[in-house]
């Protein structure tokens, strides 16, 4: 099995487009692995947690889209998601959400529901990666999942042969 991480995710989905070198990398190889795990009949799985976090991030991303097109157009933009909700635009950010949310679940062949994680031990790594990395991470260690990210802070948390920085 094979869990990736939301940042993989946000990349293949298409959400924002690529425009820096780093960028333009990390989607290739987001659907070269993409591509990969398909072609070897990987079991790619997600759970509730990241489903909740990829919806988070859409909304973030359209919202700094939607600052950016409203500064360019010397107008006030959005101090936050709260007041985002209330622009016209949010209708297509709620639409993206769904569909992104579709497309995961599309190439996920099995939902894991929910990870399972300890608060404590959430507690006790949020210094080291962000709170999902440190839920993600519990998660693939307990399960044996192949676990794939860009995020270098993962390897904060430990490292194995189930913890792929790509």
């Amino acid at each position: 099995m094979v869990f990736f991480d939301t940042c993989i995710w946000i990349e293949l989905c298409s959400v924002k487009s690529p425009s820096t070198a780093n960028e333009i990398r990390q989607a290739k190889e987001a659907s070269a692995l993409l591509k990969e795990c398909m072609d070897k009949g990987e079991k790619i799985i997600t759970c509730d947690e990241q489903l909740l976090e990829i919806i988070s991030s859409v909304q973030k991303i359209r919202m700094k889209e939607f600052n950016r097109n409203a500064k360019a157009n010397g107008s006030t933009g959005c101090g936050n998601v709260k007041e985002y909700r209330m622009q016209n635009d949010f209708e297509f950010t709620q639409n993206l959400c769904k569909s992104v949310i579709q497309d995961v679940m599309y190439f996920s062949e099995e939902s894991a529901g929910p990870c399972g994680y300890s608060i404590d031990d959430v507690l006790a790594q949020i210094h080291l990666a962000d709170i999902n990395d440190c839920i993600y991470f519990e998660y693939c260690q307990k399960n044996n999942i192949e676990f794939y990210t860009f995020d270098k802070d993962i390897t904060n948390l430990g490292t194995n042969s189930h913890i792929h920085v790509i």
